[in-house]
């Protein structure tokens, strides 16, 4: 076998190009819905623990008891102001949308919000001289700890704020600051126009009640907010689908061809095995030993092309408001690896039958 391997270099060579390339291909396709399985659910259950954002129709300095009564009545609970704006992140001639989040009371903040280093998972806290980031700024931008990011309002007026530390995100893009930083930075107290909650009821209610009463511009609540990403997620979902599909065809007609031509090639070979007295599954296992060994070899080199390849996709489809997982479980590489040895194993059921349509006394009289 391994003798005929490299006495056939060149087939060995398309073997391994072709499998290699549908394993990786396959390996792409499962790994992209690996990467965006329970995105939405992590960030909306996980990051972000409220169950709904209000935002305020006017602006207020503290949670008085008139506001605190209407939330209440609409079925509120635990409310906790923020002051959130759209800021722009500039550097270098690139420029991000990003959201500035200032909260009334760090202890409940940290209830809502889960703060922690995007690489090692260490809890990040708020206070001190520094603003915390989410990690698509830090990528974009090529930030760390201690450098200084730049920030634009809707006015022009530019600022700089020092990196205290990068969060884990996957939804939109922001920066965390707390109320004295705020203040010392801009001058002025922090006037908070939204509210983060959990909440009991009906949605419907919830909001006619908070709309009526002239509280609130808008509601969101996050449970739509996840079902709108996992619908998003569904014409990712379709090109995974095209994906395999492709993969798996080429898996087929690279296999039938090279197979083919194997066994076209070396028909004088085959004949002679047979006048020798070799029985049919011998004679199959001669060639097809070949093609499982290197079907198998391929399979390996596509799952390190395939990582390859993913990374690259997700680098493609990835926007500046959307991260993905970059991950790949252990059962798509089982699936690319079965499903790659699947279709080597059809191919040769299939050409089986050629094998014994070689006619023995008209290919020994055949000349090489």
């Amino acid at each position: 076998t391994m003798r005929n391997m490299f006495r056939y270099k060149k087939r060995a060579l398309m073997t391994i190009i072709g499998v290699a390339g549908c394993a990786s291909l396959l390996v792409t396709g499962f790994g992209l819905r690996d990467s965006m399985d329970g995105v939405a659910e992590k960030q909306y259950g996980e990051l972000f623990r409220f169950e709904s954002m209000i935002v305020l129709q006017k602006e207020t300095d503290d949670m008085d008891s008139a506001l605190k009564e209407r939330l209440s009545t609409a079925g509120l609970e635990e409310p906790l102001l923020i002051h959130q704006s759209a800021y722009t992140v500039v550097a270098d001639g690139r420029n991000m949308g990003a959201y500035l989040v200032v909260p009334e009371l760090l202890p409940e903040f940290e209830d809502y919000y889960t703060l922690r280093d995007y690489k090692q998972g260490t809890p990040l806290s708020l206070g001190g001289d520094g603003v915390i980031i989410t990690q698509k700024i830090a990528d974009i931008f090529s930030l760390q700890v201690g450098n200084n990011v730049t920030i634009r309002d809707g006015s022009g007026n530019t600022c700089e704020l020092k990196v205290k530390g990068v969060t884990e995100n996957y939804t939109s893009n922001y920066i965390y600051m707390d109320p004295a930083l705020y203040e010392s930075t801009f001058g002025n107290v922090v006037s908070y126009n939204t509210v983060v909650a959990n909440y009991t009821g009906e949605e419907s209610a919830i909001g006619k009640s908070l709309i009526n009463s002239d509280t609130a511009l808008n509601i969101v609540f996050t449970k739509d907010l996840v079902q709108q990403i996992l619908d998003s997620n569904e014409s990712l979902n379709s090109i995974v689908v095209l994906i395999v599909v492709v993969a798996s065809l080429l898996a087929l007609i690279v296999l039938y061809n090279l197979t083919s031509i194997n066994i076209s090639e070396r028909t004088r070979e085959i004949a002679t095995l047979k006048v020798l007295g070799f029985r049919s599954m011998e004679t199959n296992a001669y060639i097809y030993r070949e093609a499982l060994v290197l079907t198998i070899l391929s399979i390996l080199v596509g799952m390190g092309l395939g990582v390859l390849l993913h990374g690259l996709v997700l680098a493609l489809i990835e926007s500046d408001e959307a991260l993905f997982f970059r991950q790949i479980k252990w059962w798509s590489f089982a699936m690319s690896f079965g499903l790659t040895l699947l279709f080597s194993l059809i191919m040769q059921f299939i050409t089986f039958f050629k094998l014994q349509t070689i006619d023995m006394v008209e290919s020994l009289k055949s000349v090489e």
